[in-house]
């Protein structure tokens, strides 16, 4: 689970969006959505 949130991570600070960024860590597009409102220093 860890892994998935720091690939998440990795994936919106290099600019990818909700969608793609979901695709690639083979996660639901709610979870980055979670991710990223827990990540305060993401767009």
């Amino acid at each position: 689970n860890l892994d998935l949130h720091q690939r998440v991570r990795e994936l919106l600070q290099a600019g990818i969006g909700i969608r793609a960024a979901a695709r690639h860590a083979g996660c639901s597009t709610t979870t980055v959505l979670k991710i990223r409102s827990q990540t305060p220093d993401l767009p």
